[in-house]
């Protein structure tokens, strides 16, 4: 999981560099601010993910401890399918 992390991080990192010097929007502080609060503010993609990330990293975790049977439920029910 962190050399995941560290490479999909680093990778995103490379593609945003290259696009806003693409832009001419590399040096532009507002777009910065408006990316990272888009990122990690309060109603941004990051937030509120925190706690599940960091539950990989506790001894003997398994991803199947975490109970996801609402998300299936969501799913099925968005696709007009019955799951039981």
């Amino acid at each position: 999981m962190r050399r995941a992390t560290f490479f999909i991080g680093l990778e995103l990192a490379r593609a945003l560099v290259y696009i806003l010097r693409k832009d001419g929007k590399l040096f532009d502080l507002k777009i910065w601010r408006k990316g990272l609060a888009g990122l990690f503010g309060e109603q941004g993609a990051f937030s509120g993910g925190l706690a599940p990330y960091k539950e990989f990293y506790t001894e003997g975790f398994h991803p199947w401890q975490q109970d996801t049977q609402h998300l299936l439920t969501e799913w099925a029910s968005a696709e007009g399918t019955e799951f039981a």
